[in-house]
Parts: structure tokens; C-alpha cells; sequence
């Protein structure tokens, strides 16, 4: 202002002596006025230059440049190393803390250490840096100096506390300011804090203030608030009393008024202010006498723009750094800067070294590129990383422009700044490792061979690091030039087997069983490893054990007793330096550095054992009733959490029911969020608990008594309710739940049942988790548990038995009948439908063996012969009232009764008059294998009640065959629960006691349940539309009459009949086209006997009709001749009804009387008669059931019928209207044929006639016995349909039928052939029901996509032996040459079923004939360590075959030779040995070892074969002259026996 006075001044006095007249102010002119304001404009541009200028330096970054001494920082641990700390910086820089410069008191312990004083008090005290810091900790740092070395920067830090608060006053402190302290000694209740401040006294930290501190002990360093503060009167001097918790210390803030003094600002400080300025480089915020900036790179998100701040808005602001010179404090906006807690994820899934593709420029600029990475993270690339020249781009923001995308590689993290440093450099992309930083023990890598030392291979594993292979670890087996294995620039795929970073050197393997291992490794002495399953490398074979070595120099030690099971002289010759073994760690201890192992692995604890787990575990006891959420719902296992205590359980299927359909029923209803009540713990180990639904284990853990229940208290001939886990040839074992972690008892094959004959439990109809109850019996004469399942230990109360089974079928329907209502699909309809509702149906098909109806709902119901209205005709289409008798979940229909005394009487209603112990009198409605439903007809007539019809669990067979359908029987009512009435025989009732249990475990289904679209609707109408209802017909009576193979009464005969019967269909899964049993189909073929017997009758009575119309022409009433066809019918069902009762007794129908007089019909009336109204089908000719027809028989005998064909597959042939369409669609020699017939049957005399005749019934009688010839094949659908109608359970037939459809080509059809197939045949056969998966997953693997064959798999596994249908899926892969999915399957079978010696056989069989050689012989190794040591001498013999033919016959040749070192008197393996040199055509090497063989010292019967062998080899490939010395030398064995024996 004074320079503006001044100026004006001037210019009056120039004014005053001016020539020119004086000019008034207020007059300027324009132009002036104009000039003027130009250069006031000019001077605010220069001035706003000016400030964004000031502005611009004052935001510049912090660079190694502009670092300076003694400037305090705030940093982030990034990597702890054994003697130095890696700190992040701001602005990408980083810098070091060594270990002296942590805090005084860490130092002098050190010192301690070193100096050898108090050397285990100190040891116990010290702490290294690793369990001090830990990546992401926040820490305030001075700057020490920064050095030049070999030209890059290196910036020294502290953390000393007296460093750290250098310039800090004790006046100055004050109650809430955050001070950097370290821990100075550690006392009972807390911890003395070194402040650094002068004048403070001390401070103290109590424990209960140190909550998410991670204070450790002397040496940590964390950021403290002052809780309080005790000032000393007599001197200047102060005491602090502080707090560390996490989250008081992260809400500490400084107001902007308290900023004056800038030594108060210290790192990390919060401050509450708002924003002064909004720049293009950053914010300017609002201080006190200081300027305080925020750089973009800093802002509050990672992706934040400028715009989106405003003046004056309010933030939190942490301070960075303060500018010692510029006195400028930079801060941070991010909330994540000095949180609370330490974020377990900063790098968002990434790891250092990964190449990111597709990372999104979002800002270039001179200096380097900034990219987008992923959703939350960003990274920089420096100008001099972005291409591989040595100069940077000159124009970067044109060469990389923003939005474009680059492949980078992760350098580097910076915790402060949350941004990677990147890379774009092709040399930097293209590298393995980066850094010896980024190499872990175990890792894989690729390394070069760069030359041989006295000691290993050295190698190279990237441009900038190096490793070294010892000579043990370069092969895989012992060798005495391992360096002739690499040459010099070969490539190798090695593990890491330590890194050491100070050697800046990396030690490495290259065996095979080591770099492919997938088991956990071992790198540290730690309690955590314990139990685990590993696999190390022997590196010492002592007298007492093995010393065995894994990752980062960590070793164990296998005693002699933990070799093995079988005792080991001498290890040897056992195991060798260099093997790679598989053992179990038994204990660790740490601070003796010791493990010891053990190859025993069996009873291992599983991998990743939680002790917090265990904890919850043992919280749950055996017999506890529990409730349970749904967590996860698998093929075989239901994962649930239990309420309790939160701890995780599972649910085998099988033990949903006690019943295994209702079991699967119910597993289809489950959803995630399903609540489970009173599930009862089965039994539980160190990791797994098991739950159980069965009724029975839930009955009897509630009533029996507690003396029973302890393991160790076995009381005898107690009953126990068992599961079964396993199925041997002489016994099952089976699960109990008692003691406290259930019982695996063993039921050997001799009590198993009640009879005396020899039989093997696996020809039984038992299944893994079938619900069973055994007795004990006592001990046996070696201590051993007897159980017995026999009748005559567990029948004891009929009643109770009984009646309990048939109470746990009902709870299991009402629990499928809830779950039904909540769910939507297609078989929710049915739960709606409750026994004894009248319904209204329309009638669908009707056949001699049943018929099916339609009710609402599209529900199919089924109206059994014995519940048909007898006086009334049903035809289709009419609509008829029926009752609902049982609502059949499984077949998805009802069962309906049309009787009319039934439609009027039948209900359910709860009645008072009826009481337990009542007799009544009732009529058997339904016998089902289940249950046996009756009708009362006395005391509340009508009502509906149930029998059961088995007498107990272990009762397979049941007594429903005894009962029939319509006879009446006295009946005592035993057990009454709402509408449900429970009843037994009156001859059976004996006066027991019964005890049921009104609780039972239940299900809680969830309502929220997705509702099925409408495509999925449409699907399953067209399903059950095209379904084959016969097949569904059957398939009910089925349940109603077949039996099953019981427990009792098992002979040898019937073991030895299943057996050849599956004998004949071992080869199902390979032939496509299987011959059909001829035993199976006698009864079928006798029956096609006897119909076309009766067919050839009714050809003969046609032929006559139309010989009888040939001279009238006069229209005859047809009724006369409709009653032949019925007749006919009528015999010929007769003639079937025998046939399947008791085909051996079927004689042949007597033909009927020839009637003299022959109705006259004429030929239009004949059509008429074949033609049914509304183009329905009526069977006039034959009189036989259309769905078991023949085709051949079709074109003889219903040639002219008028009709559509439907079968159950969905399949239909359209038949001729008329007798002119037949004719076109015949063949010319036909028509020809027709037509000459027709024309001579006017001009043939009678013998004529009667010639034609024979010649006619002799051309059928052909054609029949073509028809019955052994090796024929069925011809068409309608075959394969009967044939299946009589063998519905024989795979045989399906298999035949799914073979039909492909030879059409007809892929689709094949496939739902198959799927019928697996619906129809009985769950209990399970030969015939693995057969038909085989050729489902053939068909799947062929003609299917990957998601089709997964799904077929996984349900295959489901429902059959896993360890079958994994080795038949891998058959058919292998066909299919598909061969790394058959090597998939093969990896997972040797690692499920390592104990079975067959797996790895077949396994190495696969990778022989595929010429992959050394994977097999990789899998011999690993079954060697997998099975038991019995197994090894057939494992490598069987392997030593497969060399042989398939690999290397000298490989074999040295496994045949070391077997016969071992084991000289195994004369099979001499035996196989010589074969297989003798096929090789080494007929030298075979008589060698021949000549060896006779030098054995084996008994005279073994020295005979031998002798034998041998001379018939020297007969065939030798000489006269070498026969006779084999018999010299024969005769000299006998007479040297001769001389010993004498």
C-alpha cells in the first residue's frame, strides 16, 4: 500500500510541472482505462502461478534426495528378517532398522547374550525380531543417515525411543497424547516403558491396558497413550501411567489449535481439521502457524479423485512426515494408516512376483505409470521399469495412455503408500525368481544345470539367483555317477529345500517322490506338526534307526520299534541313504530341536489337527441327544454345525433311517438351514463326530439302562444296535455306540445267523450301513468280544421288536411327508394325499396286471387287480372314484382300491372305543415288504390299521409272503398314536411287554425353498408322460411280492448259485453285447411255447372264416364272431397264469371242437370287427397282452388292427389303418403272394385247402422254432420289453436292450434304457446294478459332455462300491484314450484304497500300456509304502511281469533276481520267472535259472515240480544230449535223498 501512495505522489508532481493542460482523473480515456486493466489481469495470472508453484513444491514426494538426518517418519514393517527390519516409507521409498537400534534395554540383553552372563536366565528372556514385529505393524522412525552404496541409496532408521522423541519436553505432555515407547523390563502386573523424553521418571503400562498391543516382551515397540500423569513435588520430574490399547490409541486426536508446536506433531499423530485449498497436485489443510499438505498418492481411497474434495470440508488427517527445512507437515487421509488392528490381507491375494495381465493404466506421468490392479489395489512402474532400454521413454503419457491395459510383474509392497511397485520390462517378466526374498523352502521351480562340484550340481535358478543340488537329492535312487544323470544345460524341475538368505544360496532336490508330494512339509520344530502324515529323505542309516531330513534343515530321528510292525534285524538292508519314506511325526521337541517319527502310519491324526477343535469334541459325548444345523449337504455325508458349542458333525446317509430308501428319500429333501432335533452322537475321534437319525440307536439310548452303556462294563446278553462299516467273506464289523468314542465290534460269519451251514457273508444282501442289533456273548478263549445278529440271541420280544420297526417306518414317512410340503416339485403333490380320501381318476391304460388311473394333479394312481371293481367294465378314458390306500413315495403315485364296500367304509378317523389289547377281526388290504395294511371289520369297521411285517431288524425277509391280499385274519391292537393303530396276530401275541419311545428325531425343514421354473415343470409333465407305466406297475407288485434274501436259512447252494451267476457277467463291463442267461429265460421261452400253440389255433380259425365267406356276400351280425377272440384270450392267459406259476406242470391246451357251422361274415364286416371305435386298439386275433408281443408276432397275428403302439421307453410304432395300407407297406413279394392267395381261394378245392393249411401251420411251426433256438437274440423293443417284464433285475437283458438302441445309432434312447434300468432293479442287486453303471459312464464318456459324465460319476459313487466304479471309470477312460482322466481316477484310488494291493496293480498296468513307464514304476514305490509288508512280494512280482512284457526286460530281470535273494524258496516266482524268460526267447537265462532251481534244498514233493519242469523245458527247447543230463542229475537227487533218509 505505502509503494501505491508513493507512485501517486510522483505522478502529482510531475503533473504539477507539465506544459500540457492539467487532465481530470475521472476523464481517462478508454484506451488507458483498457491498458490498465490488461495489466492487473496479468499480475493475478502471475500471482496464482506463483502460489500453485509454492504449492507444487511444497507437495513434491519424498525421495532419497530430499530425506535429510534426523527427520522422523512414519513406517510399516515389511519383512522381519533374523537381525534387520524392512520399513516402508511414504512415497515407495524404504529403509532398514538393524537389531541395535531397537530399543536400549533389547541392546544391553544382547549384550548380555554375547558376553556369556546369566546365559539361561538371559536366553529365556530374549525375544527374536520375529516374534517382536510383524508385517503391517506401524512404527515412528528417525532417519540416521542415508549411505551410497555401489550407487544406490540406503536409508538408515531407528526406533530408539530417546531418538524417536528427540525434542520432546516433559512440560509439553499432556493426558491423550500418543507417544512412541519401548518395553524397558517386564514386572508382574505390567510393563516399565522407556519414553525418551527427558525429566519422566518412569512410565508403566499395566496388563490390562496392552488389549490388541502385540506387546511380547523387552523389545517391542509400540505407540502409547498417556492415561494419566503424576507430577514430583520436590522436583521438575514426572511419572507417566500409559495405556497400548489398540483401539484407544487409534481414536486419539489433536485438535488444529494444539499444532503451534511442530515437536508435538510426531508420525502417526491424528489431527481434526479441515481443507484450506484444493490443488491439482493434492489438498492443502488448514493448520495452526504450519503449512499441512495431503499428496494425491494419499488420499482417503486408493482411487479417490481431487474432485471429490471440497474447501472447508472436515477430515482426519495422520501425520506422515514434517519437512525440516520447509517446515511443511505432510499427512494421509487413509483410515487403514495405524488402525487398530492389523489388516491380515493388505496385498488382497496377491504375492510378490505374480504377473498380473490386463492391469489398467490409470495415470501416467514423467516420473512412471500408475496401474489399476484388481478392485482395491495399485500399483507404480517407475520410467526406468517400463521398457528394456537403458535410457526411459521419452514421451510417456503418449506411449502409455490411460484406460490402456499392460502385463506387469509385482516387485515389491509399500505398507504406507498400499501400492505395489511394478514392473513392465520384458527381462523382468520372463524371470522364475526375482529375488532370493521370494524363494520358500518347498517351492518348485525349474533350474539349469550350470556345472558339477565335489558335492552336487550347481545350478541356476534365475537370472538373479543360484542354488546348489547335493548328490544325494539329484536322483532318485542310489547311483555311483549321479552326474552323468544332467548334463550341463539341462533343464530340471526341483523343491527348494532351504534358503539362506545371509549365503544369499538356495539347496534344492530333484526327487521324484519329493518335488510331486502332496503332503504337508515340515519346516520348523513346532508342536503344530505333530501327528502329521510327511514325507522326508533318509539321509543316515544307523543300527538303531533312521535319521531322516526335511525342509529348512529341520531332521528326525525313526526309531527300530516305529520301523515297522514286523520286527527288522537289520535296516540296511531295509532302507538305504537317499530313500524317500512317508511317516508320521509322533512328538516335537522344540527346544532340544528334536522329532521323533514313526513309518507306522496307521491310527495317524489327521492333517491341520485344531486344538480348538478337539476342545469342542470332547465337549460332545457318545449317546448325547443333540440338535444340528444343516451346513453342507454331500453325495454320501450330510455337514452339520451343532447348536451347542458350535462345533461341526456329520450325518452318513445311511444313517437317516434305519431303512436305506427312506434314508435316500430323506437326503433329497434336506436343504442347507435344515434344523435336525434329537440326533444322537453315534460315535466321535480326535476330529469327526457322528451323528445318527436311526430310531433304533435313539430307542434304546433312551431306554436302556446306564449299566450298558459303558465300554468297559460289557454286560452279556445285552442287546446293542449296531451299523454296519464293513463287509468281510467271514464276518462284518459293525459300529456300537458305546464307551466314549463308539465301539467297532466284529460279528464273525458262524453268528451271524441262525443256520449251520458254510456260506460267505458277502453273498448276503447286506449292505454298508444297514441297521442291525448284536448281542454279547462273552469272551472267547483269547479274550476276544463275541457278538452274535443270530434270531435266537435277539428275538426275544417279538412284540417290542416288531411293532418298534414298524412305528420307525411311519416317523420316517411323516418326516418325508413334512419335508414334501416344503418343497416344491414333483413329487410335492403327492404329500398332500392322506389314506382313505376319495378321489375321482380318469383311467390311463389298462392291462391284465393292473391299471392306471389319473387323478389331480396329474398324480398317476395304480388300481391293482384285487382293488378293481369287479362288476364294473372299465374302459379308457372313463372316469371312476377310487381310495387312497398308501401314498407310494418312491414309485411317485398312489395306490388306489375301486371296491365299492371299501369306497363307503374306509377311513383313518381317531375312535375312543378302540383300545390296546383290543382283538378284532380284519381284512388284509396291501402286503408290502414294510408293512402289512388291514381294514377292521369288527369294533370301528372300516378303520385303517397296520401289521408288521417283520419280527425284527435283523429279519431281512419278513413274513409278508404268509399274508394275502382280501384274507381275514383276528388281530390284537398293540400300539395306538393318533390316527396310526398297530397291531400283531392273534396267534402271534403272547402277552409281551411293549415300550415305544413318543419322542423321535426330527427335521425342521426350511420354508424358504426355490420353486422350480417353468421349463423344469414342463420337463418332468413330459417325463411322466413318457413313463413306462407297466414298468411302474411291476415295479409296485414287486415290493408287494418278491422276497429277499434273509439271514436266515442261508446255505451253501444259494452262495454257490449267486456266485455263478455273477460269474457269467464278469465281463458286463467290457462286452456291449452280453449273451443272455439261459436258465433265466427257460420259464419265458416255455410261455412263447404255449403262445404260439394258441396263435397257430386262432391263424387256423381265421383261415377258416375266410374260407366260409368266400360264396357270401350278405352282411352277418359280428357278436358271433367276437366271442372267438375273447375266448381265445381267456385260454391263453390261462395258459400264461400257468406258465409263471409252474411252467414244469404246463400241459398243452386242448384244441376246441370244430364247429360244423361257420358264421358267414363278409370281408367289410371283418375289417370292422379289427377296427375298434375312436381308432382304439382291440386284440381280436391274438388275444395276447400288447406289451409282451413279439414283432413277428405282431405282423402274423395283429396285422390288421388299427392302433398306436406305446412302450414305457418312449417309443412308438405306427400300425396300418387298413388292410390296403398293410398292403403297400409290405414288401412286393408279399403283395404278390396276398394276391395269389386271394385269387386262388375261389378256384382251390378242399384237399387243396387243407394242403394249404399244413403248408401255412408248417411255415409257423419254422418260424417258432427259430423263435426258441438257444444263441437267437431278441429282434426288437417288444422283445427286449418282455423279456424284461420276467428278469427285471438281470443286467444282462438291459445291457442287451441299451446295445439295441446304439446299434440304431440311437444315443439318447441307450442312455434312458439305462437310467430305467438303475430305477428298476432291486437296490440289493448289486452286480447287476454296478454292470449297468459301467455302460451308463461308457455311454456318458462316448456321447456326453464333461458335466454328464461328472454327474453320472458322482451319483455312481453314491450308490455302489466307490472303489468298483472308480476302477470301471477308469477302464472306460482308458478305451476311450482318454488317458489324464484315467490317470486322475488312478491317483485318487492309490491315495483312497492305498491298502488294496489289486489298485496299484491295475494302476500299473494303465501306465505300461500306455508307455509311461517310469509313472509306474513311481506307483510300485508308492504302494511299497502303502501296503502292508505281506503284500510286497505280489506287488513286486506282478510289477517284474509287467517289465517284462511291457517296460524293460532288464529291470525286470533285476526285480525277479532280488526277489529270489530274498525269498529262495517261493517256487511260484521261480516258476513265473522262467516263463517269462522262456516267451522272451532268453532260453540261455531260463535254463540258468532252472539249473539254479534244482540246487534248492526244498522238500522231495517241491524238488519234483521242480525236476519236472525242467525236463519238460530241455524236451522242448534242448537237446537229446541236455534231456538226459536233466535226468542224471534226477537220478542223483533221488539216490543222495535215498542215502540221507537212510
Amino acid at each position: 500500500m505505502k509503494g501505491n501512495v508513493m507512485a501517486v505522489g510522483k505522478r502529482k508532481e510531475r503533473d504539477l510541472f507539465s506544459v500540457k493542460a492539467p487532465v481530470d482523473g475521472n476523464k481517462t480515456s478508454k484506451k488507458r482505462k483498457k491498458q490498465n486493466q490488461g495489466k492487473e489481469e496479468g499480475n493475478v495470472q502471475k500471482k496464482n502461478k506463483i502460489d500453485h508453484d509454492s504449492f507444487a513444491a511444497e507437495v513434491q514426494p519424498l525421495t532419497f534426495e530430499t530425506v535429510i538426518a534426523w527427520q522422523s517418519i512414519l513406517g510399516c514393517v515389511q519383512e522381519v528378517r533374523d537381525y534387520v527390519l524392512v520399513v516402508s516409507l511414504p512415497h515407495k521409498l524404504s529403509g532398514i532398522v538393524t537389531i541395535a537400534h531397537i530399543s536400549n534395554a533389547y541392546t544391553a540383553l544382547l549384550k548380555k547374550v554375547k558376553e556369556e552372563e546369566e546365559e539361561a536366565d538371559v536366553a529365556a528372556e530374549i525375544h527374536t525380531l520375529k516374534e517382536l514385529f510383524s508385517p503391517g505393524q506401524y512404527v515412528v522412525t528417525r532417519v540416521i543417515s542415508v549411505e551410497n552404496l555401489n550407487g544406490k541409496l540406503k536409508v538408515n532408521l531407528t526406533l530408539l525411543p530417546q531418538e524417536v522423541n528427540f525434542g520432546l519436553c516433559s512440560f509439553n505432555l499432556q493426558v491423550g497424547y500418543v507417544l512412541p515407547c519401548a518395553v524397558s523390563s517386564v514386572e508382574d502386573n505390567g510393563f516399565v516403558m522407556d519414553t525418551g523424553v527427558p525429566n519422566v521418571r518412569g512410565a508403566f503400562l499395566k496388563n490390562t491396558a496392552i488389549e490388541g498391543s502385540g506387546i511380547v516382551g523387552i523389545g517391542s515397540v509400540v505407540r502409547c497413550i498417556i492415561s494419566k500423569i503424576l507430577h514430583s513435588d520436590e522436583t521438575d520430574s514426572m511419572q507417566l501411567i500409559l495405556s497400548a490399547d489398540s483401539k484407544a490409541v487409534c481414536r486419539a486426536t489433536v485438535d488444529v489449535a494444539d499444532t503451534i508446536n511442530l515437536s508435538l506433531l510426531l508420525p502417526g499423530t491424528a489431527v481434526n481439521t479441515s481443507i484450506s485449498k484444493v490443488q491439482k497436485e493434492g489438498l492443502k489443510l488448514m493448520m495452526a502457524d504450519f503449512d499441512g499438505v495431503v499428496s494425491r498418492l494419499h488420499l482417503k481411497h486408493p482411487f479417490d479423485q481431487l474432485s471429490q474434495y471440497s474447501i472447508s470440508q472436515k477430515v482426519r488427517a495422520r501425520v506422515l512426515y514434517i519437512m525440516p527445512l520447509t517446515k511443511v507437515v505432510h499427512f494421509t487421509l487413509q483410515e487403514t494408516v495405524c488402525a487398530a488392528s492389523i489388516d491380515n490381507d493388505p496385498l488382497h491375494g496377491f504375492k510378490i512376483g505374480d504377473r498380473i495381465e490386463g492391469a489398467e493404466i490409470y495415470d501416467a506421468k514423467p516420473r512412471g505409470v500408475y496401474f489399476k490392479i484388481g478392485e482395491n489395489c495399485r500399483g507404480f512402474c517407475s520410467s526406468n521399469l517400463v521398457t528394456n532400454r537403458d535410457q526411459p521413454p521419452k514421451h510417456i503419457t503418449r506411449d502409455f495412455p490411460v484406460g490402456s491395459k499392460r502385463m506387469c510383474r509385482l516387485l515389491k509392497f509399500n505398507y504406507v503408500d498400499k501400492l505395489f511397485i511394478v514392473a513392465l520390462r520384458k527381462s523382468v517378466l520372463e524371470q522364475q525368481i526375482l529375488g532370493y526374498r521370494e524363494v520358500q523352502a518347498g517351492n518348485i521351480l525349474y533350474a539349469i544345470i550350470k556345472g558339477y562340484s565335489e558335492h552336487g550340481a550347481e545350478v541356476a535358478v534365475s537370472k538373479f539367483v543360484d542354488g546348489h543340488i547335493p548328490f544325494l537329492h539329484l536322483t532318485d535312487s542310489s547311483m555311483k555317477h549321479p552326474q552323468r544323470k544332467f548334463n550341463v544345460g539341462d533343464t530340471v524341475r526341483a523343491r527348494v529345500l532351504k534358503v539362506n538368505l545371509q549365503g544369499q544360496h538356495v539347496i534344492l532336490t530333484c526327487k521324484k517322490h519329493l518335488v510331486e508330494s502332496k503332503e504337508p512339509i515340515v519346516t520348523e520344530y513346532t508342536k503344530d506338526v505333530e501327528g502329521v502324515l510327511t514325507e522326508g529323505c533318509i539321509v543316515k542309516v544307523y543300527h538303531s534307526g533312521l535319521l531322516v531330513s526335511f525342509y529348512n534343515d529341520v531332521k528326525g530321528f525313526v526309531s527300530k520299534s516305529y520301523v515297522s510292525t514286523e520286527p527288522v534285524d537289520n535296516l540296511e538292508k531295509v532302507f538305504t541313504e537317499g530313500q524317500v519314506v512317508r511317516c508320521r511325526i509322533v512328538s516335537v521337541n522344540p527346544e532340544k530341536k528334536n522329532i521323533l517319527l514313526s513309518l507306522i502310519i496307521h491310527g495317524t491324526t489327521p492333517f491341520g489337527k485344531k486344538n480348538k477343535k478337539a476342545k469342542l469334541i470332547r465337549e460332545i459325548r457318545v449317546r448325547d441327544k443333540v440338535v444340528c444345523i444343516v451346513k453342507e449337504i454331500r453325495e454320501d455325508i450330510i455337514r452339520v454345525r451343532i447348536k451347542t458349542n458350535d462345533c461341526e458333525a456329520e450325518i452318513p446317509v445311511y444313517h437317516l433311517s434305519d431303512d436305506i430308501d427312506n434314508s435316500r428319500l430323506i437326503k433329497e429333501l434336506l436343504r442347507e438351514g435344515d434344523e435336525i432335533h434329537n440326533a444322537v452322537v453315534f460315535r466321535k475321534n480326535v476330529t469327526t463326530i457322528t451323528l445318527t437319525l436311526k430310531y433304533s440307536v435313539y430307542h434304546w439310548v433312551s431306554c436302556v439302562s446306564d449299566d450298558a452303556l459303558l465300554d468297559s462294563k460289557f454286560i452279556e446278553h445285552e442287546s446293542f444296535p449296531a451299523s454296519v462299516t464293513e463287509i468281510r467273506t467271514y464276518g462284518l464289523f459293525v459300529s456300537i455306540p458305546l464307551g466314549d468314542q463308539g465301539f467297532r465290534a466284529f460279528v464273525h460269519v458262524k453268528n451271524l445267523t441262525d443256520s449251520v451251514n458254510c456260506f460267505q457273508c458277502t453273498d448276503l444282501e447286506i449292505y454298508i450301513g444297514q441297521s442291525l442289533s448284536v448281542v454279547y456273548k462273552g469272551m472267547d478263549e483269547k479274550n476276544r468280544r463275541i457278538f452274535s445278529s443270530a434270531h435266537k440271541d435277539n428275538l426275544r420280544n417279538t412284540t417290542q421288536s416288531s411293532i418298534q420297526l414298524l412305528h420307525s417306518y411311519f416317523r420316517d414317512e411323516d418326516i418325508i411327508r413334512n419335508g414334501l410340503m416344503k418343497h416344491i416339485g414333483k413329487k410335492t403333490c403327492l404329500a398332500k394325499f392322506d389314506v382313505g380320501v376319495k378321489l375321482k381318476g380318469r383311467v390311463k391304460v389298462v392291462t391284465p396286471i393292473g391299471i392306471i388311473v389319473t387323478v389331480e394333479d396329474k398324480v398317476t394312481g395304480i388300481l391293482s387287480p384285487d382293488h378293481q371293481d369287479v362288476h364294473a367294465k372299465v374302459e379308457i378314458g372313463q372316469e371312476i372314484t377310487t381310495c387312497v390306500l398308501h401314498v407310494n413315495i418312491k414309485e411317485e403315485c398312489l395306490e388306489l382300491t375301486a371296491r365299492p364296500d371299501l369306497l363307503k367304509s374306509l377311513h383313518t378317523k381317531e375312535n375312543s372305543k378302540l383300545k390296546v389289547g383290543k382283538k378284532v377281526k380284519c381284512e388284509v388290504l396291501l402286503v408290502k415288504k414294510k408293512f402289512i395294511m388291514v381294514v377292521l371289520k369288527t369294533h370301528c369297521v372300516g378303520m385303517v390299521a397296520y401289521m408288521p411285517s417283520r419280527r425284527h431288524t435283523n429279519d431281512l425277509s419278513g413274513l409278508y409272503g404268509l399274508y394275502t391280499v382280501g384274507q381275514e385274519y383276528r388281530m390284537v391292537i398293540k400300539y395306538i398314536e393318533g390316527t396310526l393303530v398297530l397291531g400283531i396276530l392273534k396267534q402271534h401275541d403272547r402277552g409281551e411287554d411293549l415300550n415305544i419311545v413318543h419322542e423321535h428325531p426330527a427335521i425342521v425343514f426350511e420354508k424358504s425353498i426355490d420353486t422350480p421354473t417353468e421349463e423344469e415343470n414342463m420337463k418332468a409333465d413330459t417325463c411322466s408322460g413318457e413313463e413306462n407305466f407297466l414298468e411302474k406297475i411291476q415295479r409296485v407288485r414287486v415290493d408287494s411280492q418278491s422276497s429277499l434274501n434273509s439271514l436266515e436259512g442261508t446255505t451253501v447252494t444259494n452262495a454257490e448259485g449267486d456266485g455263478k451267476n455273477k460269474g457269467k457277467l464278469k465281463n458286463l463291463m467290457s462286452d456291449s453285447i452280453p449273451q443272455i442267461d439261459e436258465e433265466k429265460l427257460a420259464v419265458i421261452q416255455r410261455r412263447r411255447m404255449l403262445e404260439r400253440k394258441e396263435i397257430r389255433f386262432l391263424e387256423q380259425q381265421k383261415k377258416k372264416i375266410e374260407a366260409a365267406n368266400k360264396h357270401v356276400d350278405d352282411v352277418v351280425n359280428t357278436d358271433t364272431v367276437k366271442r372267438i377272440a375273447p375266448e381265445g384270450q381267456q385260454r391263453l392267459e390261462a395258459v400264461y397264469d400257468s406258465a409263471v406259476e409252474d411252467p414244469d406242470a404246463v400241459k398243452e391246451v386242448e384244441e376246441p371242437k370244430k364247429s360244423k357251422k361257420q358264421p358267414k361274415i363278409s370281408k367289410k364286416k371283418q375289417q370292422e370287427m379289427y377296427v375298434g371305435e375312436g381308432n382304439q386298439m382291440e386284440a381280436v386275433d391274438s388275444g395276447v397282452d400288447e406289451n409282451v408281443n413279439s414283432d413277428d408276432d405282431k405282423l402274423k397275428t395283429s396285422r390288421r388292427l388299427k392302433s398306436c403302439l406305446k412302450l414305457g421307453t418312449g417309443f412308438v410304432w405306427e400300425v396300418p389303418d387298413t388292410v390296403e395300407n398293410v398292403e403297400k407297406d409290405s414288401s412286393e413279394s408279399e403283395e404278390e403272394e396276398t394276391s395269389a392267395k386271394k385269387k386262388k381261394v375261389k378256384k382251390l378245392s378242399k384237399s387243396e385247402r387243407e394242403a394249404l393249411a399244413k403248408e401255412e401251420e408248417q411255415h409257423l411251426h419254422e418260424l417258432e422254432l427259430a423263435r426258441l433256438e438257444k444263441d437267437r437274440l431278441p429282434q426288437s423293443a417288444l422283445d427286449y420289453e418282455e423279456l424284461l417284464q420276467h428278469s427285471p433285475n438281470s443286467s444282462a437283458v438291459w445291457i442287451q436292450f441299451i446295445s439295441f438302441h446304439l446299434e440304431s445309432a440311437e444315443v439318447d434312447k441307450a442312455k434312458a434304457v439305462a437310467c430305467r434300468a438303475l430305477q428298476v432293479i432291486d437296490i440289493r442287486e448289486e452286480e447287476e446294478r454296478l454292470n449297468v453303471w459301467t455302460v451308463l459312464l461308457r455311454l456318458e464318456v462316448l456321447y456326453g459332455t464333461p458335466e454328464s459324465v461328472s454327474q453320472a460319476y458322482q451319483e455312481a459313487l453314491s450308490t455302489n462300491d466307490q472303489l468298483k466304479i472308480q476302477l470301471a471309470l477308469a477302464m472306460v477312460y482308458s478305451e476311450s484314450n482318454k488317458l489324464k482322466e484315467a490317470e486322475k481316477i488312478y491317483f485318487t484310488m492309490t491315495k483312497k484304497f492305498g491298502k488294496v494291493r489289486d489298485v496299484w496293480i491295475k494302476a500299473g498296468i494303465f501306465f505300461y500300456t500306455q508307455n509311461n513307464a517310469d509313472e509306474a514304476r513311481h506307483y510300485m514305490d508308492r504302494a511299497l509304502l502303502s501296503l502292508d509288508k505281506k503284500e510286497h512280494v505280489e506287488l513286486v512280482s506282478q510289477f517284474g511281469q509287467l517289465e517284462f512284457r511291457l517296460g524293460e526286460a532288464e529291470r525286470g530281470r533285476t526285480m525277479f533276481e532280488s526277489l529270489l535273494s530274498n525269498f529262495p524258496k517261493r517256487i511260484d516266482i521261480w516258476s513265473v520267472y522262467v516263463d517269462l524268460l522262456t516267451k522272451r526267447g532268453d532260453i540261455e537265462g531260463a535254463r540258468h535259472v532252472l539249473d539254479r532251481m534244482t540246487g534248492l534244498k526244498l522238500r522231495l514233493r517241491k524238488m519234483r515240480s521242480v525236476f519236472k519242469k525242467f525236463l519238460n523245458f530241455e524236451k522242448e527247447h534242448g537237446t537229446p544230449q541236455s534231456v538226459e543230463t536233466v535226468k542224471k542229475r534226477v537220478q542223483e537227487f533221488v539216490a543222495s535223498t535215498l542215502h540221507k533218509d537212510g
